[in-house]
This record gives structure tokens, C-alpha cells and sequence, in this order.
């Protein structure tokens, strides 16, 4: 093969790479209207063509619906969003199918991290471990619960126990720190 038809197939490469970058990224977001909560990590979008997408919430967990402080998470979740018209940002899917995403509210706010900095959710770290805004959120969200610890509702408490439970080493001092007050 010549030189020119290398260099040929190298720049019909490198355009092809480019322009599907440009496709996929294009189509990663998506809009549409809040219309289910199932929990305080997983919504439903209608979009304008009337397609339905479940949408697990990137970088964030929070109880189920069934387990406790779950219905306060979907509560929360549900005053947020609930009836609005969001942007998605596509993360991919999940093993279940659902699209895993990032939802930006009215005005921009990332709801992901409200819901932590709420503390109606933890920071996912297994499957967003470079993610140092959630980092933040629920850092924030804990030094303010510890400060407010006897003015709080015992949920919130109970809340945070949990969330110290699945959480990494910091729990050790907060597991003490609670468990033993």
C-alpha cells in the first residue's frame, strides 16, 4: 500500500471516530417531563415523542421505597422534580435496563447532587468514584447533620446511621460517635 493511501485510510479513520463522537455525544442528552418517582434514586421521563425512559439516578443511592427513610427519599426526590421539565444527561444503561443519568432541573440544578446534599441520598462511590461534587455534597450534608444533631429528627439520624453503614472509613468515627451517644 502507498504512502498516500495510508495516510488516506488514517484520516478516513480519524474523520469516522470523530464524526460518531459528534453523534454520540449529541444524543446523550435528552429532555422531557418528570411524570413517575419510583424511589429517591430512579424517576420517569416522557419526552416530547411520548417515550417513556426509567432513569437511575448517576452517582447517588438512596433506601427503597420499602426500606426505611425510603419514603422520605422519594418524598424529597418527588418535590424536586416531580411534574418538571428536565434535561437528561445519558450515563449509559444499568443491568436492568434503565438509562443511568444525570438530571438537570429547571434552571440548571443537578438533582443528583441536591438529593445528597439533602441527605436523602449517599454519594455511589462503587460507580462514581471520580465524582468529587458528590464527594462535596455529602460531606456537606454530614457536617451539617452532626452540627444540628440534637436539634434534627431522630430520622435524620437514623437516616445517617444507615448511610454510615454503607458508607467507606469515616463511618468507623461515626459509627462510634452515634452508636455510643
Amino acid at each position: 500500500m502507498k504512502t498516500s493511501s495510508k495516510l488516506q485510510v488514517a484520516l478516513g479513520v480519524l474523520f469516522s471516530a470523530f464524526f460518531w463522537q459528534v453523534v454520540c455525544s449529541s444524543a446523550a442528552n435528552f429532555g422531557g417531563r418528570v411524570v413517575g418517582v419510583s424511589d429517591g434514586d430512579t424517576i420517569t421521563i416522557l419526552t416530547s415523542t411520548k417515550e417513556q425512559f426509567k432513569v437511575r439516578l448517576f452517582g447517588i443511592d438512596s433506601p427503597e421505597s420499602n426500606q426505611s427513610f425510603g419514603s422520605k427519599a422519594k418524598q424529597f426526590t418527588s418535590e424536586q422534580c416531580f411534574g418538571k421539565s428536565v434535561t437528561v444527561q445519558d450515563q449509559g444503561k444499568d443491568r436492568y435496563g434503565r438509562t443511568i443519568g444525570v438530571v438537570l432541573l429547571p434552571g440548571g440544578t443537578n438533582l443528583n447532587l441536591s438529593i445528597v446534599r439533602n441527605g436523602s441520598a449517599w454519594w455511589y462511590r462503587a460507580y462514581a468514584a471520580k465524582e468529587t461534587d458528590y464527594e462535596s455534597a455529602e460531606t456537606e450534608s454530614l457536617h451539617r447533620t452532626l452540627r444540628n444533631k440534637n436539634n434534627c429528627e431522630s430520622t435524620t439520624l437514623n437516616l445517617l446511621i444507615l448511610w454510615m453503614l454503607k458508607s467507606h472509613a469515616s463511618s468507623v468515627y461515626l459509627k462510634r460517635r452515634f452508636l455510643t451517644s
